[in-house]
C-alpha cells in the first residue's frame, strides 16, 4: 500500500507544534539594600566644654520590617503577610512570606537592611524595611554646637528579565528641627545602581534639638507569563491546518455530493 508523503504532512506539523517546547520559566529577584550607616557627630566649637553627642532621651526607639507577597491567576489569588517590630535603636528587624511563586524577605542589622524580592510565574509582589527612632516613640536629641552627620551605601539590583515591571528604592530620612532626606531609586529594565547616600543636621544653637531618623528600603515586581504560543509553534499550527483545509477542499471537488 502506498502512502503519499503530502498525507502525513500535515499530522507531522501539529504533532510538531503541539510537542514544540513551551516557552522557558523565567525568575526575576529584586534586591534593595542600605548598608554601612553611620552617624558621625562633629564638634563645632572646640572651646564651649560640651562634648558632641546623640542620645535617645526616654531610651524609647523602634524597628518595623514588613515583608508582603501577593500571587494570582486567572481564577486564584492568595496573599502573604508578616510584619514585625522590636524596639531599640536599629534592632534587628526580620519579616517574610512566602506564597506560590513568590517570596519576599525584609531583614536588618545594627547598621544595615535589606528588602529581597524573589518571583516566577505570575506573580505580585512587594516588600519594605524601615527602622526608625520615631513611630511616636521617641526622639533623638543633639547636643549645642554639633553636627550630626549619616551616611549609608545604597544598592539596587533591579534584574526584571521578562517581567512588565519593578522597582526598588533605599532611602535615609530626618525630620524634627532639621530635616532632610536623601534616596536612592530605580524602575524599568535590568539594572543596578549603587551610591553613598548622606545627611548633615547641625545644631549651632546653645540647647538640645530633637530629630528623627529614619532608614528604608522597598522593591516591588509585577510579572504576566504571555499564554500566546511561540511564533514558530503558531506558524506550525497555521501551516498543519491550512494543508488540512487544502485537502479537505480538494476531496469535496473530486468527490461531490
Amino acid at each position: 500500500m502506498r502512502i503519499h508523503l503530502l498525507h502525513l504532512l500535515p499530522r507531522a506539523l501539529l504533532l510538531t507544534a503541539l510537542l514544540a517546547p513551551a516557552a522557558p520559566a523565567f525568575a526575576a529577584t529584586a534586591t534593595a539594600t542600605l548598608d554601612t550607616i553611620t552617624l558621625t557627630l562633629t564638634d563645632l566649637d572646640p572651646t564651649d566644654g560640651i562634648a558632641p553627642a546623640i542620645f535617645l532621651p526616654d531610651g524609647g526607639g523602634g524597628t518595623n520590617a514588613d515583608a508582603h507577597v501577593t500571587t494570582y491567576t486567572a481564577t486564584s489569588y492568595q496573599e502573604a503577610h508578616d510584619l514585625r517590630s522590636a524596639p531599640g535603636w536599629l534592632a534587628n528587624p526580620y519579616a517574610s512570606a512566602v506564597v506560590a511563586g513568590a517570596e519576599a524577605s525584609a531583614t536588618g542589622g545594627a547598621s544595615w537592611i535589606e528588602v529581597v524580592l524573589n518571583i516566577t510565574g505570575n506573580s505580585d509582589a512587594m516588600a519594605s524595611i524601615q527602622t526608625d527612632t520615631g513611630g511616636g516613640l521617641a526622639a533623638l536629641m543633639l547636643s549645642p554646637r554639633t553636627a550630626l552627620t549619616i551616611t549609608g551605601l545604597g544598592s539596587i539590583d533591579l534584574g526584571l528579565g521578562a517581567l512588565d515591571g519593578g522597582n526598588a528604592g533605599v532611602w535615609m530620612l530626618m525630620q524634627g528641627d532639621r530635616t532632610g532626606r536623601d534616596d536612592l531609586n530605580l524602575g524599568g529594565g535590568s539594572s543596578f545602581q549603587s551610591r553613598v547616600l548622606s545627611m548633615t543636621a547641625q545644631n549651632p544653637t546653645d540647647a538640645n534639638i530633637f530629630l528623627t531618623l529614619a532608614f528604608g528600603a522597598s522593591a516591588s515586581l509585577v510579572s504576566t507569563v504571555s499564554t500566546v504560543p511561540e511564533p514558530t509553534t503558531g506558524a506550525l499550527i497555521l501551516a498543519g491546518l491550512g494543508i488540512v483545509v487544502v485537502r479537505a477542499a480538494r476531496r469535496r471537488r473530486l468527490h461531490p455530493a
